[in-house]
């Protein structure tokens, strides 16, 4: 409920800080405040990546994270409100991903005070408590591959930042609330990708995905067999659904598998991933991202 002044108000707390109270807000150039931004930008090879809350009275967007080399001449606004025409805002309003290159951009009609420039390319990528803005100044802009791993990457954490997320903090109704996110192990933002060709079953894994079947990259040939050898026996028809051309079906999929490591441990991982048809509309490659979800799970037998 809502009231003047110092009326409380119970909303979720979404971030806690290493002491464990509640986060007071997210001073620039600290190390925390760029901690999902700067995984975003390492993934996406953009210019500018900033992760946007919505905020305690569900009216606008808030600015919580900014990182990345065009930082300094992009000043990003603060806040969107959900009522103005913006990317961020449309995407988060739509819940559908929106793409824009410079000429879309232009003739965008963006409203506010302050507008972003025509001479680049975004992508605004709604998730449930916010949206995800990518910025490029690259000419060729993000090609298709990339928007297809940009949207999956941003599904993933955005389900990882979600369940990390701690109920029960209290801000003061009347005053703006600080831009928030929850808190997460290390761990749960570290996602490897990976980029399967249906026809040939070559695959491009990198280190992190390799890391998380406990493979050395000396060991791995390219053949997505080599990748499977390393998952339990029980979950392989599930992942042999994902692979292999006469089964894949359209649209995004996710699902939990184990792997067995050299040590005899077994952990759990969570792979989500969609599938890309060639010029013809038929089923051509799967991408998708793989993330440790052990922490999701009591154990690796369940």
């Amino acid at each position: 409920m809502s009231g003047d002044g110092g009326t409380e108000v119970e909303v979720p707390r979404l971030w806690a800080d290493p002491a464990g109270g509640a986060h007071s807000g997210l001073p620039p150039g600290t190390d925390e405040q760029e901690a999902v931004a700067g995984q975003m930008l390492a993934f996406a090879g953009a210019a500018l990546v900033a992760v946007y809350v919505l905020d305690a009275g569900g009216r606008a967007l808030r600015l919580a994270q900014s990182s990345g080399r065009l930082r300094d001449r992009i000043p990003l606004p603060d806040l969107y409100a959900l009522s103005s025409r913006s990317p961020v805002a449309d995407a988060y309003c739509t819940g559908h991903p929106l793409w824009l290159g410079p000429g879309e951009l232009a003739s965008y009609g963006e409203t506010g005070q302050r507008t972003l420039p025509v001479d680049i390319s975004l992508g605004a990528l709604p998730w449930r408590l916010g949206c995800l803005l990518v910025v490029d100044d690259d000419e060729g802009g993000f090609d298709v591959e990339r928007r297809d791993f940009l949207e999956v990457y941003a599904d993933q954490v955005a389900a990882r930042l979600e369940a990390h997320g701690e109920p029960g903090s209290v801000l003061t109704a009347g005053r703006p609330p600080p831009p928030v996110l929850p808190a997460a192990p290390p761990d749960a933002l570290r996602i490897g990708k990976f980029s399967l060709a249906l026809r040939t079953g070559r695959i491009e894994a990198d280190a992190r995905v390799l890391e998380l079947v406990d493979m050395a990259p000396d060991d791995f040939d390219g053949r997505v067999e080599t990748l499977l050898a390393h998952s339990v026996p029980d979950d392989l028809p599930a992942l042999m659904s994902l692979m292999e051309p006469g089964k894949v079906t359209s649209g995004s999929r996710e699902l939990e598998f184990r792997v067995r490591r050299i040590t005899g441990e077994l952990r759990w991982l969570q792979l989500r991933c969609r599938v890309v048809a060639d010029s013809s509309g038929l089923p051509d490659r799967v991408v998708g991202v793989v993330a440790d979800a052990h922490a999701l799970r009591p154990s690796a037998d369940e």
